[in-house]
């Protein structure tokens, strides 16, 4: 007669190997699912969903740039022609320090240090 403690690890062994299998099956699935260029099918609309939003934001997002661009260029372009009169370098000036506080000119300096008490 076998022993409960054979029994037990009989079927602990059979058990492992069963789920081992199982596991690798699984495994091999994926890894084919993955290498064949596609995604599971739980998942498959929903990541269609988001790639298509993706690559609409980034075209959008590489309008958006273009469009900054061209406006820099007309601006530069403006600046430039009205370089000549007096009132106007006032106001360039000006245009320049609130283009400083607003942070979209890099200025370099010291900085500030802040202690903590």
């Amino acid at each position: 007669m076998i022993s409960t403690r054979t029994k037990l690890g009989l079927s602990l062994t059979v058990v492992a190997a069963v789920l081992g299998f199982m596991m690798s099956l699984q495994y091999k699935q994926q890894l084919a699912v993955h290498l064949a260029g596609g995604a599971p099918l739980a998942r498959d609309a929903d990541t269609q969903k988001m790639a298509t939003q993706l690559q609409a934001l980034k075209q959008e997002n590489a309008q958006q740039l273009k469009e900054l661009q061209d406006i820099n260029t007309q601006l530069a372009a403006f600046e430039r022609q009205s370089a000549g009169s007096g009132t106007l370098r006032q106001l360039q000036q000006r245009l320049q320090d609130e283009r400083i506080l607003a942070g979209v000119t890099a200025v370099q300096g010291p900085g500030i240090s802040v202690t903590l008490m």
